[in-house]
């Protein structure tokens, strides 16, 4: 029997959103990720739990709420408290390219998978 392998959705943090059922991830506006494809959550190369895509949007991150820019982007020992401190924390990512708050981002939902 052929074995399937998953697509992995890679976090460098142990973000306070993976203690959620239902979280989001915000990727660049390409990220070969699309509703109803299921991952492996990985951080730092431990693979944690698999999870469902829900829903997919494309936004200006000055349009994403500040609400949702901090349960997305918090970890133990960084806090959101403007767009700009989420901005700061994309470019530790996307170091080669340009972005600021008129950048499109995909807001990608998920839901944890329970296993059998």
């Amino acid at each position: 029997m052929k074995q399937q392998y998953l697509k992995q959705l890679k976090f460098s943090e142990e973000y306070f959103k993976l203690e959620l059922d239902e979280f989001t991830t915000i990727r660049g506006k390409n990220y070969p990720l699309f509703e109803g494809d299921v991952v492996e959550i990985v951080v730092k190369g431990a693979i944690l739990f698999k999870a469902k895509v829900t829903g997919i949007y494309i936004r200006k991150i000055k349009d994403i709420s500040l609400s949702l820019l901090q349960i997305d982007g918090e970890y133990p020992g960084y806090e959101i408290h403007s767009h700009d401190d989420f901005l700061k924390l994309l470019r530790r990512f996307w170091r080669y390219q340009k972005i600021d708050l008129e950048t499109e981002v995909k807001i990608i939902f998920l839901k944890k998978i329970e296993e059998a």
